[in-house]
């Protein structure tokens, strides 16, 4: 689902300067609250007939927070301006 959280588009301010705007699809935020539930709950009647299944239950969790924090763009660009400075500075 994640490919799909959002859409980019090139835009110019007032100014000139070019820029990138990213616009969250509608819904997504639910949708993707719903998925984690769903896996949540299939691993959950998987591991009845399988228990080692419950030793990802740990790395589901993770997948699902990481998946909800893509939502975030200020983080998003916060983590890329820090990945910009790194490069710089090389």
């Amino acid at each position: 689902a994640t490919a799909s959280i959002a859409q980019v588009h090139r835009a110019n301010l007032s100014d000139g300067r070019c820029v990138a705007v990213k616009i969250r699809h509608r819904g997504i935020e639910e949708l993707l609250k719903l998925d984690a539930l769903l896996a949540a709950e299939l691993l959950q009647q998987a591991s009845e007939q399988e228990p080692r299944l419950l030793e990802l239950k740990s790395s589901l969790d993770d997948f699902c927070a990481e998946t909800l924090r893509e939502l975030d763009f200020l983080h998003e660009a916060s983590n890329m301006e820090r990945v910009s400075a790194n490069l710089e500075a090389s």
